[in-house]
């Protein structure tokens, strides 16, 4: 299968923990792209970790590093790149993504992310020492913010019941 010429890259977005690694691979594989994840991107690019970046260096270069990385890696075409969670909602990111191919938002209910995010705390820089309350509010805080970015996409899917097939369509009737 092959993405038209129109929009040859696809672009995951959505909360950290949607599943957009995960369903991004799989969808990269059924249409033939090449799978890219951002936060490895960076990580290359820095020679450390995410969260390293976080402690050592704070989230304004991470987010300068996040640019850059999004913009090397937009230049290739048949791409399929999971984006992380605040991506679309810095500097013109979401404008980029949106005019190199079509963007996909991944939701998931906020109790969902919370099950996701509160086994994944350790290795999640942004929520790690974060108390069950504390994490809540967080996800409650960042959706609020968030939401007018991941409703930007030109597809929304359900991260909990993910349909292949369905997905696939719908981005070929996109294009």
């Amino acid at each position: 299968m092959d993405i038209a010429a129109k929009k040859s890259s696809i672009f995951l977005i959505g909360f950290m923990g949607a599943g957009k690694s995960t369903i991004g691979k799989k969808i990269a594989h059924r249409l033939g792209l090449q799978f890219f994840d951002l936060d490895k991107l960076i990580e290359a690019k820095a020679g450390c970790s995410i969260s390293d970046i976080f402690k050592f260096l704070g989230e304004d270069a991470f987010r300068q590093l996040e640019q850059s990385c999004l913009q090397e890696i937009v230049v290739h075409e048949h791409i399929l790149l999971a984006a992380g969670g605040g991506t679309p909602c810095f500097f013109n990111n979401l404008e980029i993504m949106k005019t190199k191919g079509l963007v996909i938002y991944i939701e998931l209910p906020e109790v969902a992310l919370y099950e996701r995010l509160v086994k994944a705390k350790k290795v999640r820089p942004s929520v790690r020492g974060m108390n069950e309350a504390e994490l809540k509010a967080f996800i409650a805080k960042q959706m609020l913010n968030r939401k007018t970015f991941y409703e930007q996409a030109d597809i929304k899917m359900n991260g909990l019941s993910v349909n292949l097939t369905e997905i696939i369509e719908q981005i070929q009737s996109l294009n």
